[in-house]
């Protein structure tokens, strides 16, 4: 009886969060290229000349299998079109070990931003848009 009740909140947890996706994925079908996502086999070189540049980058570090990391794709990608001074990077954590190391991510997802390569600010959880957005304030 236990393990039943468990597996029906995890799927009814599951299903609260896909009206989220599945709305907001449409709206920002074509922000998607303004947000860069590292590609699995790219070398720590290239990583770092994406994120050793005269401003502000955010790092995303997201799970495909992340409940939260999906209600963000769309909140991140409309963003990254919104504030073209700022480089916004997504991390998959599952095929960038090496980064999740370097950068000690526990929680997904976790958002850094760096300033010439050094990281500045971190969270850790879901923000909705207008805490993003209140979040990137500073750096806009």
């Amino acid at each position: 009886m236990f393990k039943k009740s468990i597996t029906l909140v995890a799927m009814l947890s599951l299903l609260l969060s896909l009206p989220v996706l599945c709305a907001d994925a449409a709206d920002t079908a074509a922000d998607v290229t303004k947000a860069t996502y590292l590609e699995a086999e790219m070398a720590a070189a290239d990583f770092d000349a994406q994120i050793n540049i005269d401003g502000y980058v955010i790092l995303d570090f997201y799970a495909d299998w992340c409940p939260p990391c999906k209600r963000l794709i769309p909140i991140f990608t409309k963003l990254a079109s919104q504030y073209p001074n700022i480089r916004f990077i997504k991390v998959n954590v599952d095929s960038k070990r090496d980064l999740v190391g370097r950068y000690g991510i526990r929680s997904m997802p976790t958002l850094i931003v760096l300033q010439n390569g050094a990281e500045i600010k971190r969270h850790v959880g879901f923000m909705n848009e207008q805490m993003l957005i209140n979040w990137l304030a500073s750096y806009a």
